[in-house]
């Protein structure tokens, strides 16, 4: 079984199995090797982003500057959370399929389900935009990890995991800290219509902005191109978009799409300027929630700063990922 000290667990059993290595060293110790495998994680994806591009040297500053100033990041680092694992994880998703590298992406991408799982969703775009090949491969290597979870910990792990997710407790849809959607329509509306009425709308509109993500992702693009990268940017970015809850340092994947944009050769200045107003609603560091009379009804819009900068972003992924629609 897995030892959670009372506390429910919130990521995959698998995931706490991996992390055991970890416990075995001093506090200390492994909180500084947990802090130099982020920073190797964030070099590797570097490294990865600008394999043989020809990068002129404003879009590297800016991409720099972007990188270092980028709030989600710097929380993520000093809390210790597994994001900057995700990031990685996505890039070499995104690389390897791009480079007909099919099984590495695979495994990249079956492995983020067992930390994150919401990060499932680039999978099934890939499916949906005519990769097929990679995407049973990633299901399989996520129902490999399933499976070895379940002969390490035990099933019953996995059904506590599930049950604590499937029951998100109540709280949280209308916590000032998730920025999603979902969250964002509970703090408008709670107080005149109640949670219970408000909770279908709010999936409503999930199910609404993954409707209309599809729509957009419906051509298939060939993987190496803009509109491809494009495309896989915009599956990414989507998961903060239709997740019931999304936490400011669970935007650290967004430096993907956000670096894919900023690298890109036919950036024109008008993009570059949204571009730009996309990563400061998202990566500067603001927060509005300490106030109590934001927290419900109208007021409570100013609190979704981060949330406008993630739909910007997707907005701008949009028009290049149906450049190869029919």
């Amino acid at each position: 079984g897995v030892r959670a000290a009372g506390a429910p667990l919130i990521y995959p059993p698998l995931f706490y199995v991996a992390m055991r290595p970890w416990t075995w060293l001093p506090f200390r110790g492994a909180a500084l090797a947990w802090l130099a495998l982020g920073q190797g994680l964030l070099l590797a994806t570097a490294a990865l982003l600008l394999r043989r591009r020809a990068v002129e040297p404003a879009r590297l500053v800016a991409l720099l500057a972007m990188t270092a100033l980028f709030q989600p990041l710097v929380e993520t680092l000093h809390l210790g959370q597994a994001n900057v694992l995700v990031l990685a994880l996505m890039t070499v998703g995104w690389w390897g399929a791009r480079n007909a590298r099919p099984w590495l992406a695979a495994v990249a991408l079956g492995l983020a389900l067992h930390v994150k799982p919401q990060f499932g969703l680039p999978i099934v775009a890939l499916a949906w935009i005519g990769q097929r090949g990679i995407a049973y491969r990633a299901a399989a290597v996520a129902a490999a990890g399933l499976g070895a979870g379940a002969v390490t910990v035990g099933p019953a792990a996995y059904l506590d995991w599930a049950r604590h997710v499937l029951t998100m407790p109540t709280y949280l849809h209308a916590w000032t800290l998730n920025i999603a959607p979902h969250a964002a329509l509970h703090r408008l509306l709670d107080g005149a219509l109640g949670a219970r009425v408000v909770e279908p709308l709010a999936l409503g509109a999930s199910a609404a902005i993954l409707t209309g993500i599809a729509y957009a992702l419906r051509g298939r693009p060939a993987p190496g191109t803009a509109a491809f990268d494009r495309a896989f940017g915009l599956a990414v970015a989507a998961v903060p978009l239709v997740a019931p809850i999304a936490e400011e340092h669970h935007l650290v994947v967004l430096l993907l799409p956000l670096a894919l944009l900023v690298l890109a050769a036919d950036a024109t200045p008008r993009a570059g300027v949204a571009l730009m107003a996309a990563a400061v609603l998202i990566g500067a560091r603001y927060s509005l929630d300490r106030y109590p009379a934001l927290h419900a009804g109208v007021p409570s819009l100013l609190l979704t700063g981060k949330l406008a900068g993630v739909a910007v972003l997707a907005w701008l992924l949009v028009p290049r990922a149906r450049e190869a629609a029919p």
